[in-house]
């Protein structure tokens, strides 16, 4: 009954940090959000989808729980997660204690979820690259045929590029994982967050943030094993996080906006 064994209550809270940061600013959710009819019903959204993320959080727990007591009635043996691990709980109850027909939609279930997430992904990449890159920077002149042709071609290639990581990371998808999570949470939080309070955030110190946070997290997670000035951290989330923030600032302050305001483009008088 050790609430912490096997995971350090710091480890705990920086996977806490991790996961609100992560989906504060994923593309799954942010692209919800300007999608919805208007501010009302995107923030009714995110309320609704709170509550029901907090109720689904405790179910993986309690089949946890599950799995265990039946492998203590005897019921089936541990030696099936042997060869994969506990994280294949779900799969391993649900094809020994579910007939074939619901097994197969609780399969489709998961699968599904996967999607749901993952096109939003790839169109993110996409659109990010195709509008913020080729016609921004490269292709200024670029038609709206040409930005969505380059856009179709980037998911092509990122979702080609994903299945072979996938592919050849079976044992360490769930690190993976996690490693993208934080990757992508360090550099992005502030900017995307504060960015729509604080009217003197700018593009410049965006960047910074950017580049400060993937450098922590790239060195801790790849080069370090986590230790960063001396300190051993369990996740790398939380100085990601601390230098992204601080690049963020220093360089808003030395390179302020043209234009002070939290609106994504300045708004021209008529």
């Amino acid at each position: 009954m050790n609430l912490f064994q096997g995971y350090s209550p710091f480890g705990v809270i920086s996977l806490v940090i991790m996961y609100v940061a992560t989906f504060s600013v994923g593309q799954e959710a942010v692209s919800r959000f300007y999608a919805a009819k208007d501010e009302k019903a995107a923030k009714g959204g995110a309320w609704l989808a709170a509550l029901v993320n907090f109720i689904y959080a405790f179910i993986p727990t309690v089949l946890g729980i599950i799995t265990l007591a039946l492998i203590n009635m005897g019921k089936f043996s541990s030696d099936q997660f042997a060869s994969v691990g506990a994280r294949y709980a779900l799969p391993v109850l649900a094809m020994n204690t579910m007939p074939a027909l619901i097994c197969g939609l609780l399969f489709a279930g998961i699968i599904s979820a996967t999607m749901s997430s993952s096109d939003s992904d790839l169109l993110g990449a996409g659109s990010i690259f195709a509008n913020d890159i080729y016609k921004a920077v490269l292709k200024p002149d670029a038609s709206s045929e040409s930005v969505m042709k380059v856009t179709k071609i980037v998911m092509c290639l990122v979702g080609v590029c994903s299945m072979f990581i996938a592919l050849f990371n079976t044992q360490s998808i769930v690190t993976i994982l996690m490693f993208c999570f934080t990757l992508r949470a360090a550099g992005s939080f502030f900017p995307y967050v504060m960015g729509h309070y604080w009217k003197k955030a700018s593009t410049a110190g965006t960047i910074a943030s950017l580049i400060a946070g993937t450098i922590v997290v790239v060195y801790l997670e790849h080069v370090s094993k986590g230790v960063l000035f001396g300190i051993k951290f369990s996740q790398s989330i939380i100085p990601g996080l601390v230098a992204a923030f601080i690049a963020f600032i220093v360089f808003s302050k030395l390179m302020p906006p043209k234009v002070e305001t939290t609106e994504l483009a300045p708004v021209e008088d008529d």
